[in-house]
Formats: C-alpha cells, sequence, structure tokens
C-alpha cells in the first residue's frame, strides 16, 4: 500500500485533510467555486493590472491589445465549458 493510499483512504480524517474539508464523503456540498466568483475576481485583477499599469505610465494602447486577447481567453473557457464524462 503506498502513502498516497494511506493518506486518501484513511477513515479517521486528521490533520490537513480535515482542516481543508477533505473528508471522502458522498455528500452533495460540492465546494466549487462559482462562474460568478470567478468573472468577479476576473473583473477586480483587470482593474488593479490596468490601474497599476497606468500608475507607471503605460498607457492602454500598450497594453490594451493584451488585456483583450486575456478577456477573449476568458469568456471562451467560460461559454466553451464542455463538462467531460467521467469514467
Amino acid at each position: 500500500m503506498s502513502y498516497f493510499n494511506l493518506v486518501v483512504n484513511n477513515p479517521i480524517n486528521t490533520g490537513a485533510a480535515a482542516a481543508l474539508g477533505n473528508n471522502n464523503s458522498t455528500s452533495s456540498s460540492s465546494k466549487s467555486i462559482s462562474k460568478l466568483t470567478i468573472f468577479g475576481l476576473t473583473i477586480l485583477t483587470i482593474y488593479a493590472i490596468t490601474k497599476i499599469l497606468n500608475f507607471y505610465g503605460i498607457g492602454a494602447d500598450k497594453y490594451g491589445s493584451y488585456l483583450m486577447f486575456y478577456v477573449f481567453l476568458i469568456l471562451c473557457a467560460s461559454f466553451l465549458d464542455i463538462p467531460h464524462a467521467k469514467m
């Protein structure tokens, strides 16, 4: 039996596994970040980056195309999210 199996399949949750909520139960309460939360954090991050760049004198004409590319990637990841079948 490997260390991974001992830690993951341990019926007694102690230490870091219990603190993180890894309880190996089949309850329906899933701890995942919603798309709205990800969207909000993305908007805050983009706002902070633009303010920092503007503070250092870097204009939107320099970073605008890169920023729009990342916004495009985030939109694609959120709208084209295809759930994969579990094996």
